[in-house]
């Protein structure tokens, strides 16, 4: 496990998990978010101008951990992971993560989030099993038939710990 991408809807934990594995396994993480925005979550950067932000890290480091939706200009680099990890976690669940990160985030004034914002991410994570977007269930797991690509499939918390403990008893 060198280049790994952590795939999961908004809410499904990837950065709590690309973090743990970060200090698991001595590798830095990539925030997808963090390469969307130029100032985050108010300015996006283009597409093209991602997908070479997401080119030179796949181009320079040879471990990596990238957190992201698996949006298509993001999505080559699941091509370049030898570990993708897939979080499917419960809808109700990703609701709450939604609300208590805008709350513990409310504190860094850098941060223009406004409460009613989290009603659109809320929207968009429900809308994950409905194939409303590329990033949703069966366009993702298309992509990933097409390209003989086989996620570890992490569905809840007791999964991704004891994925973590499992992880950690190996090195």
């Amino acid at each position: 496990m060198e280049r790994i991408y952590i795939l999961g809807i908004t809410g499904s934990g990837k950065t709590f998990l690309a973090k743990k594995l970060s200090k698991i396994l001595k590798i830095l993480t990539y925030d997808m978010d963090d390469i969307r925005f130029i100032k985050k979550f108010t300015k996006a950067r283009t597409p093209e101008q991602r997908k070479k932000k997401v080119d030179k890290i796949l181009r320079e480091k040879k471990k990596w951990i990238f957190d992201g939706r698996g949006t298509n200009w993001e999505r080559h680099a699941m091509l370049k992971a030898d570990t993708i990890i897939w979080l499917l976690t419960p809808s109700y669940k990703r609701v709450f993560r939604i609300f208590r990160r805008y709350f513990q985030r409310r504190k860094d004034k850098s941060l223009e989030e406004k409460f009613l914002d989290q009603f659109n991410l809320i929207k968009y994570s429900l809308g994950f099993k409905f194939n409303k977007y590329s990033s949703s269930f069966n366009p993702l797991r298309e992509f990933m038939q097409k390209n003989g690509l086989h996620p570890i499939i992490l569905r809840n918390n007791f999964q991704v710990n004891t994925f973590l403990e499992d992880l950690q008893n190996k090195t």
